[in-house]
């Protein structure tokens, strides 16, 4: 049976974030998903961001890195206060051998 609906958003993020998260690579592609696999953790970042006159802007920021869907995407979210705030999907396609890459950053575009 299928619940859910606007009411119930404080109560579904738990189940969406574990239905989401993974605690590791799919065992049918570990190799394959090191690449980005590295990765997985929080960092920090320091940013510089030039506007079209050439303006400089500095800030601090941080990327958290995961594994997703079964272990077979990673996503991170990039945070730059004021700036972005995206993320990306990567997911590997062993029919094909290789990447799909998604970026999106609804504060920007």
């Amino acid at each position: 049976m299928a619940t859910g609906g606007l009411g119930d958003t404080a109560s579904a993020s738990p189940s969406f974030i574990a239905a989401l998260h993974s605690d590791r690579p799919a065992a049918d592609r570990t190799q394959k998903m090191g690449l980005y696999g590295w990765l997985i953790g929080r960092w920090e970042m320091d940013c510089v961001i030039h506007d079209d006159d050439g303006r400089a802007h500095t800030g601090r920021g941080e990327i958290h890195f995961g594994w997703v869907l079964e272990g077979r995407a990673i996503q991170d979210v990039w945070i730059l206060p004021g700036f972005f705030y995206g993320t990306t999907l990567r997911v590997y396609d062993p029919g094909i051998d290789a990447w799909h890459i998604l970026w999106s950053d609804p504060r920007c575009g």
